[in-house]
């Protein structure tokens, strides 16, 4: 291979290989390396036929550019998030852009979310002038959240200085018009800030800001996108990035380059705290998985330690851990949250059931006036297995049958109600809860 050869192949690092011109530089390198072989091959004496010619000069163009293609075009992966960057910038800034690249990527490692995040620096031939091009391609190429805009350069007390202008552009699952406008506005109220300033003279803090920022920024808009598809998955991919934000926030002061801190705070929390006590639910009702349930119960608690449906679900789940202690101490802290609610009334009615303190047990029961907020079948059906495993407690049988002629089957009711009344065989720690019962059954003969 000649000098000139190696000079050309040389000069390929100054190209990005990802731009059209990147692409046409590499052919060109392509060709030139392609053409070495077969001069080597004819230096050797090795004859070779046109068609032989023709595949060594044409096969690698072939792979070449079907490798630039495929990295340029494809890079949606649907089991990964992808943000991607398009920032148009001056000569001057470039190395600034790619060390605020450089250092959200490791902001994403220190978090770990590498695992849901995937960074995407698209080709720097790929411009976005507005917003309505930047969404189509978002949503052409399956990118969750693009950052883009462009660098102006300029001088300030005699030194360089770069301006980002910054803009994000996001897919989300389309709304009606008064749920859109509430969510653009709570995305615009993150992103408020849209311009950075880097000065060279201290460019070094003002890196780890602006970077900081747009991690700030882009982990918000992502988290609030995902949450907004009715899947589980993502959700728990929501919670994910909004968790790592909390802890982020956590650490932030108030400064001019994110005006709105507190308030961001707050969504980032009442989001958790809302999607705490629906993953709770989930995890209970419809997977039964009551370990899962616990640890978002746990979670809800912590982000808020007066959240009415945490408690109360806490409660149920460890008393089903045996944690009997536990199961009060969630009971008071509901009973204190939401006094009187019929939620929180039918687990203290049942402590005192439970402790054999039947005339309390029995006015807390009877004050409940509207079920409607609980699955009274899954209330009774409860009752009736801690029946089955602490059967010497008749006020169980006599709950679970005074419950069922209240509110769902008033036939099986009855019959567990004359149970309990042959069982109790008149013993006088019943008594209150007996002279309910025939109270109850001779309105019915009547």
């Amino acid at each position: 291979m000649s000098n000139k050869s190696l000079e050309i192949i040389k000069e390929l690092k100054d190209f990005e290989w990802l731009t059209k011109i990147g692409w046409l530089g590499y052919s060109v390198g392509v060709f030139i390396l392609s053409s070495a072989v077969i001069i080597s091959f004819q230096q050797m004496k090795i004859p070779l036929n046109l068609y032989w010619m023709l595949g060594i000069l044409i096969i690698p163009q072939v792979i070449h550019t079907i490798c630039w293609w495929t990295k340029r075009n494809f890079f949606y992966d649907p089991m990964i998030l992808t943000i991607a960057f398009a920032i148009t910038t001056e000569d001057s800034s470039k190395n600034y852009y790619r060390e605020i690249k450089k250092r959200f990527k490791e902001q994403v490692t220190t978090y770990r979310l590498q695992n849901d995040l995937k960074i995407k620096e698209l080709p720097s031939d790929v411009i976005f002038s507005d917003a309505e091009s930047a969404e189509k391609f978002i949503s052409k190429k399956g990118v969750r959240l693009l950052v883009w805009g462009n660098t102006a350069e300029g001088n300030f007390n005699n030194a360089p200085f770069t301006q980002f202008n910054i803009k994000l552009s996001y897919q989300h699952r389309v709304f009606d018009k008064e749920k859109q406008k509430r969510f653009v506005d709570d995305i615009g109220a993150a992103i408020q800030r849209r311009l950075w300033g880097i000065w060279q003279p201290n460019s070094f803090h003002q890196l780890s800001v602006v970077s900081g920022n747009i991690v700030e920024i882009s982990l918000f808009t992502l988290g609030a996108c995902l949450a907004t598809i009715p899947n589980i998955s993502y959700l728990l991919k929501s919670v994910d990035v909004f968790e790592k934000l909390d802890v982020i926030l956590k650490q932030r002061k108030q400064d001019v380059n994110f005006p709105n801190l507190q308030f961001i705070r707050q969504k980032v929390r009442s989001f958790l705290r809302s999607s705490y006590n629906f993953l709770l639910t989930f995890y209970w009702n419809q997977k039964k998985d009551l370990d899962t349930a616990i640890k978002y119960a746990d979670k809800a608690i912590k982000i808020d330690e007066n959240n009415f449906i945490a408690h109360q679900d806490m409660a149920l789940f460890r008393w089903l851990k045996e944690q009997k202690d536990l199961a009060k101490y969630h009971t008071e802290r509901a009973w204190r949250i939401r006094p009187g609610h019929p939620l929180s009334r039918f687990n203290k009615a049942f402590f005192f059931i439970y402790d054999r303190k039947f005339e309390q047990g029995l006015k807390q029961y009877k004050k409940i006036r509207y079920a409607g907020d609980t699955n009274i079948i899954d209330v009774i059906e409860f009752i009736e297995k801690e029946f089955e495993k602490m059967s010497d407690n008749l006020g169980l049988l006599f709950v679970a049958g005074w419950l069922n002629t209240q509110y769902a089957d008033q036939v099986r009711g009855i019959a567990q109600l004359e149970k309990f009344l042959s069982k109790s065989n008149n013993n006088q720690e019943y008594n209150v809860l007996i002279a309910e019962a025939r109270k109850f059954l001779s309105q019915q003969v009547s």
